[in-house]
C-alpha cells in the first residue's frame, strides 16, 4: 500500500511516482492498479488519466480532525 499525500495536474511530481510505481507492479506481475483517493480533486485526476470509478463507501474513513468522509475506489488495467 502506497500514499500519496496530495496529486493534482499541477504537481506532475506526484503523477510520475505513481506511474514509476504502477510500471514496477508490472514488472512484479500486477495487471491491476487499485486506488482509494480521499477528495474530488484527486478522483478528477485519476479519471483524466483513465482510471475507473467503481464505487465509493461514505464515512469510511477520517481525517486528522476525526471527521469521517466517504472513499472512492478507482482500479486501472496496467497490463495487457
Amino acid at each position: 500500500m502506497l500514499a500519496i499525500r496530495r496529486i493534482t495536474e499541477r504537481e506532475p511530481a506526484s503523477l510520475e511516482a505513481l506511474s514509476r510505481l504502477l510500471q514496477d507492479a508490472v514488472h512484479t506481475g500486477a495487471s491491476v492498479g487499485f486506488l482509494a483517493p480521499l477528495g474530488t480533486l484527486a478522483e478528477s485526476v485519476y479519471r483524466h488519466h483513465g482510471w475507473q470509478f467503481v464505487g465509493s463507501i461514505p464515512e469510511y474513513a477520517a481525517t486528522p480532525d476525526g471527521q469521517l468522509h466517504a472513499t472512492s475506489y478507482f482500479y486501472k488495467r496496467i497490463a495487457p
